[in-house]
């Protein structure tokens, strides 16, 4: 089935941009200003995995209660708050060195984030084309890219993470005051209210791209594990390990920007499973033990998955309408983030029992069942 989205102005474009920017601001907080912030705080190295934890489960909490939310709430007015519970996450971690402050950061940033992710996630399925969405998820990782930056400038130059954080909260609030100023062009609510009371049915083929999504989980357990599998099972050394890790999320952001392009030219199917294939092909790489092979492998990687999310996302709307379509995209997102809580634990310990040999087949194993997903899924288009 081919999906036509019609024209959208170009200034619609461009604040979605930026909202997608904005959901990426703040994560790069907790891994580039942490060696100082936790010292600040008095916390253990190991604390940021559970602090990570709980923002992510109550970013999946969040995503399981849109499609109630969203039909009391314009789209404009669930993001605009969304976003006010970013703001406010970002003030708790400035306002002091007590760890229940920094406990309740991480929560309103976990709902808010989670929150951004899926109503932006849901608009730009509905309105944009497949390259465009890609393009889109690009923006994310400037935004993460951009927070990193700005963390790193304001160590380098004695202006404390808090400064930066201040920097970040600045941009994060003129995102805001461009979305306000725009806040008609999102007022959608009306498909939403007239399919309110229909009960909806999900199937096999709505469990099957839960399953998937939470696979996609992979894409956590490189960023996280990668470096490890270097450092601890090849012996390379720590910072250019760290360099490889930066590869990979760079092969990501690279990855999104292009998939905008190529698929005005190719099916979304077909991009799909040449990003999938070659995902799996570039485990092999790490096989391969040479430095400049690694930092291939590692931007293959990412590159391979970039257009897995957003194209995946845009199935619920070539397959169904209205209410249905929108909680579709929103169980999605929740089993994304759900296997972003449990794969890396479970992998993580599967990892220090049997060791860092079996991080290329899992990585495999993920990218196969992907691959046996998708194919079930596209062939209902």
């Amino acid at each position: 089935m081919i999906n036509r989205k019609k024209t959208v102005p170009v200034l619609i474009i461009l604040i979605n941009f930026l909202l997608y920017i904005s959901l990426g601001l703040p994560d790069a907080v907790m891994g580039s200003a942490w060696p100082i912030l936790r010292l600040d705080f008095g916390l253990d190295l190991s604390a940021v995995g559970y602090l990570t934890m709980i923002g992510v489960v109550f970013s999946f909490l969040s995503t399981l209660v849109y499609p109630r939310l969203a039909r009391k709430l314009t789209s404009d007015q669930f993001m605009f708050w969304s976003m006010i519970s970013v703001l406010i996450g970002l003030v708790l971690m400035l306002a002091g060195n007590a760890v229940p402050l920094l406990v309740a950061s991480c929560v309103f940033l976990g709902i808010g984030q989670g929150a951004i992710d899926i109503a932006v996630n849901n608009f730009a399925a509905k309105h944009f084309s497949s390259g465009m969405m890609s393009v889109l998820h690009g923006c994310y990782g400037v935004g993460i890219t951009l927070s990193s930056l700005i963390i790193a400038v304001a160590l380098d130059t004695n202006f404390s993470w808090r400064g930066g954080v201040i920097l970040i909260g600045l941009l994060q609030l003129v995102i805001l005051v461009v979305f306000f100023i725009n806040r008609r062009h999102f007022r959608e609510k009306d498909e939403q209210k007239e399919t309110a009371q229909e009960k909806i049915h999900f199937g096999k083929l709505d469990i099957l791209m839960i399953a998937f999504y939470f696979a996609y989980a992979l894409e956590v357990i490189i960023g996280k594990f990668l470096s490890s599998y270097l450092v601890d099972f090849l012996a390379m050394p720590s910072t250019l390990a760290a360099t490889m890790a930066t590869i990979y999320w760079g092969g990501l952001m690279v990855g999104r920007f292009v998939t905008g392009i190529t698929t005005r030219i190719l099916s979304d199917k077909t991009v799909l499973f040449l990003h999938l294939f070659l995902t799996c092909g570039a485990v092999s790489l790490l096989y391969i033990q040479h430095n400049a092979i690694f930092g291939i492998a590692s931007f293959l990687l990412g590159f391979g998955l970039s257009a897995v999310y957003p194209l995946m996302m845009m199935v619920p709307y070539k397959l169904y309408s209205g209410a249905k379509a929108t909680q579709a995209v929103s169980f999605n997102v929740a089993g994304c983030q759900a296997g972003m809580v449990v794969l890396p634990i479970v992998f993580g310990v599967g990892y220090e029992r049997i060791g860092l040999q079996w991080f290329p087949p899992s990585i495999l194993l993920c990218g196969v069942v992907m691959i046996v997903i998708a194919s079930i899924v596209f062939k209902k288009l």
